[in-house]
């Protein structure tokens, strides 16, 4: 994708985002949008460390789910290397 047509389409995403009409359909609409925008991004997740534990907010897939529940459930990926993160992150994973 060009520069001109990922600024287009972020511009897009800037519009849709200020259209949902809750918290959840706007991290529902991020997700579909790292599939969308990220070349080779086939599942997306938003996932946040609450209290020590991996908490998954929203997932273009079920592998998603279960990709954050191991990290949480191991303590190992990009989630634990912030010890006490408040933070949300953005995760991309591919069923394949």
């Amino acid at each position: 994708m060009e520069w001109r047509e990922y600024a287009e389409a972020m511009a897009r995403l800037a519009r849709d985002l200020l259209e949902q009409d809750s918290v959840q359909a706007t991290l529902d609409a991020i997700s579909a949008a790292a599939v969308e925008l990220v070349d080779g991004c086939e599942s997306a997740g938003i996932l946040a460390v609450r209290k020590g534990k991996a908490v998954t907010l929203s997932a273009t897939h079920d592998m998603v789910r279960e990709c954050d529940r191991l990290q949480g459930e191991l303590g190992r990926g990009p989630a634990s290397t912030w010890p006490g993160a408040r933070a949300a992150t953005v995760s991309t994973a591919s069923p394949t």
